[in-house]
C-alpha cells in the first residue's frame, strides 16, 4: 500500500471497513482535519474490485483534494476512485 495510516486512522478506516463488508456501503465521517482521505485512498487502494466514490462537501474542497496523488495500485492510477464532479463543471 502506498498510504500508511496512524493508529486513530487505522481504527476509523477498521470500522469502514467492516461496514463495507456488511452492507456494500459506507462512509468516512469525522471531524475536519482528521485525514479522511487518506481513509478513503486508503480503501480504494485495499479495495480495488469496489468502486469508491469520494463525495466532498465543496467544490473548495474537491479541487484541493484532485491536486493531490490518486491512489495506486500495483503502480497504476486506482480506477476505482470516483470523483461525482466533472472538471468541465469546476472551469466554468
Amino acid at each position: 500500500m502506498g498510504i500508511e495510516l496512524f493508529q486513530n486512522n487505522r481504527d476509523a478506516y477498521e470500522a469502514t471497513l467492516s461496514l463495507f463488508r456488511e452492507t456494500n456501503k459506507t462512509a468516512v465521517i469525522l471531524a475536519t482535519n482528521t485525514d479522511k482521505s487518506f481513509i478513503e485512498v486508503y480503501l480504494a487502494e485495499d479495495q480495488n474490485d469496489k468502486n469508491i466514490y469520494w463525495l466532498p462537501l465543496s467544490e473548495f474542497i474537491f479541487k484541493t483534494q484532485i491536486e493531490n496523488p490518486s491512489p495506486m495500485i500495483n503502480g497504476e492510477k486506482a480506477e476505482n476512485y470516483n470523483f461525482p464532479f466533472s472538471q468541465t463543471r469546476l472551469d466554468e
